[in-house]
């Protein structure tokens, strides 16, 4: 079963690479064996670790080959974490299971579900933890849910429900400002050491006529850390500024509001302004030597940045992502 799902991913993922037909085709056969060697698995409920690295195998193939929709490796996140909670890692030490089981996992889980977290993985994502990982966790699953809630269609139009989502969009705001306060030890408005102008050099755009020097981190944790608090502040504010919109609330202050701007410039504004931070992350990740989990952040950080830019028609720095 694992050697199966092991083929499968390594031929679809070599067959996309090369654009190779024949070995896309023959790694999606090998997939739909190994999918009927779990329910044969399961059906026997032999749960073991070779079937949860089975089905997070799975999961990588279902975020890199999804030609209908993202419902197949949503639907791969749910069955891995129903085989998770009936294994009992607990008597498994090893550094494997203790990847898949760990923060660094969850947090993958809720970026590659982010604003479509099913029952199952909000209720992993919110398992009791603590440190600073656990708490960006926390803060990203809120975030999720409240952009969900915010853009869903059929939102109650209830005065005293919109009200409510307002109050938590606020909560989340005042969340994050506290978190950066935590990790860096300094108010929001204080930005790390910086590269001396272009003293960063890597194979990517130098971000310095765009979005100012690049920073300095000592270490990828950290650096880390404020890439994700800068990419969720970027978020926040204009989903603060809609969460009003709906609300139209009377006896709620309005962080957004500044004299001279409007709201929605002001939530712009703040954005732009977050994810520029963001963006000056890069070079450091991507330097030579970095390991994956450095550059996985920036990938995330890059996605929000060509949303941002593409709503303000900035085609400079659209460009440049």
């Amino acid at each position: 079963m694992l050697q199966t799902a092991s083929s499968a991913l390594s031929c679809i993922f070599l067959g996309k690479i090369h654009k190779d037909k024949a070995l896309l085709k023959y790694g999606i056969r090998l997939y739909s064996q190994g999918i009927y060697e779990i329910s044969k698995a399961i059906s026997r409920k032999a749960y073991n670790a070779d079937l949860v690295y089975t089905c997070t195998l799975f999961g990588q193939i279902g975020a890199h080959y999804c030609p209908d929709s993202l419902n197949q490796p949503f639907l791969h996140i749910d069955g891995l974490i129903a085989i998770s909670k009936l294994y009992h890692a607990g008597e498994d030490d090893s550094p494997l299971i203790g990847t898949i089981y760990g923060q660094l996992q969850k947090f993958r889980l809720g970026l590659s579900g982010f604003m479509y977290l099913s029952e199952p993985m909000i209720q992993l994502l919110k398992e009791p933890g603590e440190g600073l990982m656990y708490e960006s966790i926390q803060l990203l699953t809120d975030l999720s849910i409240l952009a969900a809630a915010v853009n869903n269609p059929r939102l109650s139009r209830d005065p005293r429900v919109r009200k409510s989502l307002l109050e938590d969009c606020l909560a989340l705001e005042r969340r994050n400002l506290e978190f950066y306060a935590q990790m860096s030890g300094r108010d929001a408005d204080t930005e790390p050491t910086i590269y001396d102008y272009g003293g960063k050099k890597t194979n990517i755009p130098a971000t310095d006529n765009l979005f100012g020097p690049s920073y300095k981190f000592t270490s990828v944790g950290k650096a880390n850390m404020h890439i994700f608090i800068w990419s969720s502040s970027s978020l926040v504010y204009p989903l603060v500024h809609h969460a009003y919109v709906l609300a139209e609330p009377d006896t709620i202050p309005n962080i957004l509001d500044v004299e001279g701007e409007s709201l929605r410039q002001v939530a712009n504004r703040l954005s732009v302004s977050y994810i520029s931070k963001a963006v000056r992350y890069m070079p450091y990740c991507t330097q030579e030597g970095m390991n994956p989990w450095a550059i996985y952040y920036g990938m995330f950080s890059v996605i929000i940045v060509s949303r941002v830019f593409s709503h303000k028609q900035d085609r400079n720095r659209f460009n440049w992502t």
